[in-house]
């Protein structure tokens, strides 16, 4: 099946491979605060996060694609962070979750413009 057929489904894909990072990490995390075996699950997950990466690398550019990934999940992984594990941040940690977010709305932006 050629997935280039699909009209949506390089930001389908990329959703779904932001949600599994950030699941797995999550899990990970979670899993040396409680002392459980779930990290197995969060290293399941990066197995098929990579498989989907794999997918995507097909469909968009490198650079853009692990970009938009990885903004992502740094911002949703923070949010986690910060909400279920109570961690705090101090100003340079906003600072740079400012930038990034600034950084990905520039992203799409150029994206849109280019294809």
């Amino acid at each position: 099946m050629n997935l280039k057929n699909f009209k949506y489904v390089y930001w389908i894909l990329l959703l779904i491979l932001i949600i599994v990072d950030v699941i797995s990490t999550g899990l990970i995390k979670s899993s040396v605060n409680s002392m459980n075996n779930y990290y197995l699950y969060g290293m399941l997950g990066f197995f098929i996060s990579g498989y989907i990466l794999y997918l995507l690398l097909d469909l968009g550019d490198l650079a853009v694609t692990n970009a938009i990934w990885d903004i992502l999940s740094i911002i949703l992984i923070s949010i986690i962070g910060i909400v279920y594990f109570r961690e705090t941040y101090n100003i340079y940690h906003i600072t740079g979750l400012f930038l990034a977010l600034h950084l990905y709305f520039l992203l799409i932006i150029l994206k849109l413009k280019i294809y």
